[in-house]
């Protein structure tokens, strides 16, 4: 008999743990960049969250995409990630240029003086809102694209080294 496709499934984030709708395969471990051998996130009943709330919601097998956008994407803020494996579904205001504005405001620092680095969708916003928009070596091909610089990879220590960049400009002048 054939093994079947175990189908979609959803995780929450809630006080920066993570629960998942059923178990997960290893393949599904992956894509929630969850390293092999790790402890497996708790299979929960989605509905102990109701009263609680969460912080982030995750999808799995979202098919077809741009149909789920247009059912919720008015209600939601929705990234797809991850390859295209992950959808994020956020409160709408949720969104990391959006947080950073704000907390950039306080300080009286504006946008266009600030350095964000990014390797995917959900980080688009930002690098388009900031004046130094840095995508990482293995970041999707729309965030290089945006970028002010590519850096190395995530794996390859790229924040550090675009960082080890900007102080040798800076003490150069």
């Amino acid at each position: 008999m054939a093994e079947r496709e175990p189908g979609p499934f959803f995780s929450v984030e809630h006080d920066d743990t993570l629960y998942t709708s059923r178990p997960l395969t290893p393949e599904e471990f992956a894509v929630l960049g969850i390293p092999s051998g790790a402890e497996a996130p708790e299979a929960a009943d989605m509905h102990r969250f109701s009263q609680t709330g969460v912080t982030k919601i995750l999808l799995g097998a979202i098919a077809p995409y741009e149909d789920f956008v247009s059912a919720f994407g008015g209600d939601f803020n929705i990234v797809r990630t991850d390859g295209g494996r992950l959808v994020q579904l956020m409160h709408k205001a949720a969104c990391k240029s959006t947080a950073a504005e704000r907390l950039l405001q306080a300080y009286g620092i504006a946008m266009e003086e600030v350095a964000a680095f990014g390797d995917d969708y959900n980080d688009l916003a930002l690098l388009r809102a900031c004046g130094y928009p840095v995508a990482m070596g293995n970041a999707v091909q729309e965030l290089k694209d945006a970028a002010w610089r590519v850096t190395s990879s995530n794996d390859e220590d790229g924040v550090a080294v675009m960082l080890e960049q900007f102080v040798r400009s800076s003490s150069a002048k």
